[in-house]
């Protein structure tokens, strides 16, 4: 296996789709909640976290009534109305929302509700890909290097992912997580974000990426960065090739220590 080697970092940041699992689990995420939304709805009917979620949605749904096609969500406050039908409203209104691309924040609350049941159950896992495990064990239990994840997803969503995990439990072993939504994995602010987070110089923190724009708005704020190549992503670029370090698998990467000042003088003498 061909590898690359870069100085160890003292923290590694981890971009999750694209990276450490396929571009296509986010189509089986939402294939899970579309089959599973009847079921949870019904098991949860009474939660008071669920009422304040659907309060909002109804309200948005109610904002947003004239878009064509929209399936309207039935008033669930009316003591008379019947919950089947308030349920099937709902179910409709998501599926619509599905389809047409037009999720909301409040939906997707609504999914991660779904999807931390599943999970919990054990009737979904995350996909990872293989070399995943193998590599952050590696870097977190024998080389002491703490881990984090990106995404602009919640942090409690991507804790569960990493907790229910085809491979096991990996949320173990990351230190912390980040969610970028505020400026996006694009702006070189969400970097400069996590650098103060962590209180560590970005010159000594490493970006894993599927992406090259993400990894140039870190760049950008001094982190190294690397891309990730897998199946089913977008193509990288021959300039995205030459701007920045490219592997297959994360087994591919190689820490070496720095050069200390020893090998400086030893350089030096030979001249």
């Amino acid at each position: 296996m061909p590898q690359i080697q870069v100085i160890r970092p003292t923290n590694i940041i981890i971009d999750i789709y694209g990276t450490i699992t396929s571009v296509k689990f986010v189509d089986e995420l939402k294939e899970y909640a579309a089959k599973n939304i009847e079921k949870y709805l019904k098991d949860e009917w009474n939660d008071r976290k669920l009422v304040r979620l659907l309060d909002k949605l109804q309200t948005e749904a109610t904002t947003l009534k004239n878009k064509e096609g929209m399936p309207p969500i039935l008033d669930y406050k009316v003591k008379e109305s019947d919950p089947t039908a308030t349920q099937k409203s709902i179910e409709n209104h998501i599926s619509w929302r599905v389809k047409t691309h037009q999720e909301s924040e409040y939906t997707l609350f609504l999914f991660n509700g779904i999807w931390e049941a599943g999970y919990k159950s054990g009737k979904l896992k995350s996909h990872v890909f293989d070399d995943v495990p193998k590599a952050l064990n590696e870097w977190r239990m024998n080389q002491y290097i703490k881990i984090y994840t990106l995404s602009t997803g919640k942090r409690l969503g991507q804790h569960i992912f990493m907790k229910h995990t085809v491979h096991g439990d990996l949320a173990k072993l990351i230190a912390n997580y980040f969610d970028c939504s505020t400026f996006g994995k694009e702006d070189r602010r969400s970097y400069l974000n996590i650098a103060n987070a962590i209180r560590e110089r970005p010159e000594k923190m490493l970006f894993l990426t599927d992406n090259a724009k993400e990894a140039m708005a870190a760049a950008e704020e001094k982190f190294k960065a690397i891309l990730v190549v897998r199946e089913g992503n977008d193509p990288l670029t021959d300039e995205d090739k030459k701007k920045f370090p490219v592997v297959m698998s994360l087994e591919e990467i190689k820490f070496i220590d720095p050069p200390t000042n020893e090998d400086s003088q030893k350089v030096n003498s030979k001249k």
